[in-house]
């Protein structure tokens, strides 16, 4: 995805990943140095996201090797995630964007801090043996534009992963309501992007 990309369609309402349909139907709705410099406390961010995972980490069927592993990819796809925009909070080009930027990051730690909690011995084992992602590419200065676009891209393939990680899995189930809360949290993310590229483009 480029810039073209994203500016193509017609009208803002176009622009936006719709609330009900496409990659996000039928998900359960449910109960560096740029880290430094914008990373909050997460004890800081009590958001509603990550209460609700606390919770349904209370779920009978949140031991089950289905939930655990849903879990475990989630954090991987978080850590992604947050490389991508604490790369684009250091190339922020406002005190606006770099405070909207603060509360994105403080909510997908939270999040990452919720699921890391609801991971049983089993899923713990299975994290820690899971390979270190590798770090992002720092050669050279990234434009807002450029991290920007970037973001957007991971987001919206973070998206399209959790909703078809437990496709299978049936309506109410614990991995789908999981999966449910964390494509919300990835679509409200990706449209405060795009607004935030309407602003400066308009």
């Amino acid at each position: 995805m480029n810039i073209a990309d994203i500016f193509r369609r017609q009208t803002s309402a176009e622009r936006r990943l719709p609330g009900g349909a496409g990659i996000l139907s039928g998900i359960g709705t449910g109960a560096g140095n740029a880290h430094s410099q914008v990373g909050v406390d997460v004890a800081e961010a009590r958001l509603p996201d990550a209460e609700r995972i606390r919770t349904l980490a209370q779920h009978s069927q949140a031991e089950s090797v289905v939930f655990q592993s849903v879990a475990v990819a989630a954090l991987q796809m978080l850590d992604r995630v947050l490389n991508s925009e604490r790369q684009l909070a250091a190339t922020a080009i406002s005190l606006g964007q770099q405070e909207m930027l603060r509360g994105m990051i403080a909510s997908l730690e939270a999040m990452a801090a919720a699921l890391r909690d609801a991971l049983n011995q089993q899923g713990s084992k299975i994290f820690n043996m899971a390979p270190t992602p590798a770090a992002p590419d720092q050669d050279g200065e990234k434009s807002w534009w450029f991290a920007l676009t970037d973001t957007m891209h991971v987001l919206e393939e973070g998206t399209a992963w959790i909703a078809g990680a437990v496709a299978g899995q049936p309506k109410g189930s614990a991995a789908r309501l999981l999966s449910g809360i964390i494509a919300r949290l990835l679509h409200s993310h990706y449209n405060k992007l795009l607004a935030e590229a309407d602003q400066w483009m308009g």
